[in-house]
């Protein structure tokens, strides 16, 4: 009696928000990190930009980095944490 059904987002009748809370610099630097070295983008994106950057791409690339060899094992638990702390609006 415990089973909750998923329904499938396709009845959803509005698109789903996301907010990804940075408190600190370094949570920035490694969002931004992230966004430049694992999205499509075109140009390079700063600070002036991540506000107007779909939620879903920036936590799109965070997974990225999250599954690359490149990032050390400090930073992994730290996008770890950003990507815990996504709110859905």
């Amino acid at each position: 009696m415990n089973n909750i059904l998923q329904f499938p987002d396709r009845f959803r009748k509005e698109p789903r928000q996301y907010r990804i809370p940075l408190y600190t610099g370094a949570d920035v630097d490694v969002v931004l990190f992230c966004i430049n070295a694992f999205g499509d983008t075109e140009k390079r994106v700063i600070l002036d930009d991540l506000i107007q950057l779909d939620p879903i791409i920036v936590m799109e690339c965070l997974d990225f980095a999250l599954e690359s060899d490149m990032i050390s094992s400090s930073t992994k638990e730290h996008i770890k944490c950003i990507r815990n702390s996504v709110e859905e609006k």
